[in-house]
This record gives C-alpha cells, structure tokens and sequence, in this order.
C-alpha cells in the first residue's frame, strides 16, 4: 500500500495456514521491483506481524527509513534496556502514548 495516494501495489492471499512473514522479504523486494524507474523507496512502515531479523537488516543494507512494531518479549525488553544504559552510543527519544 502506497501510503500517500492509498494505492495497492501488489497482493497475495494465503490460506492462513503460515505466520503473516511467510516469504514476506520476497513478496517486499518483487514489490519494489514493481514501481517505477523513476521513483525511489525511502521509508517503510509494517505491523509486528512483519517484525524479522532479515527484513530488518535488508532495510539497514538497503538504507530504507523504517518503522516496525514488535510485540514486547524479554528480548525486546533487554535491548531496550541496553539501549537505555548506552545513551551515548545509542540516541533514543522515547515516546510517551497516552492510553
């Protein structure tokens, strides 16, 4: 989905037997390979159902802006509470959401 003029660019539907990430890196880069020459990709946005090591470093590699939602596990917790220790080495503005 295009974000500014709301246009579906590509779309599989799937059984609902696998997780939403199933092949979802592969489904990304032929979506990419869809849009014109001459427009360029800056930022991408995905729920916590796309959260993965692979499309994340494809986004590092690839130098996309990107904002990924992640379901809050102990891992998480632990990177963020590094990140929180290493204010130096890591710049972190926090957000506060009001419930």
């Amino acid at each position: 989905m295009l974000a500014q003029t709301h246009e579906l660019l590509n779309l599989t539907l799937e059984s609902g037997n696998h997780h939403s990430n199933h092949n979802f890196l592969d489904f990304f880069i032929r979506c990419i390979s869809m849009l014109p020459t001459s427009w360029y990709l800056k930022r991408i946005r995905a729920d916590r159902g796309f959260f993965d090591q692979d499309t994340l470093e494809y986004c590092e590699e690839n130098g996309y802006e990107y904002v990924v939602k992640a379901k809050m596990q102990k891992g998480i917790q632990k990177i963020i509470d590094y990140v929180n220790e290493n204010p130096k080495q890591y710049p972190w503005t926090p957000i506060r959401v009001n419930n």
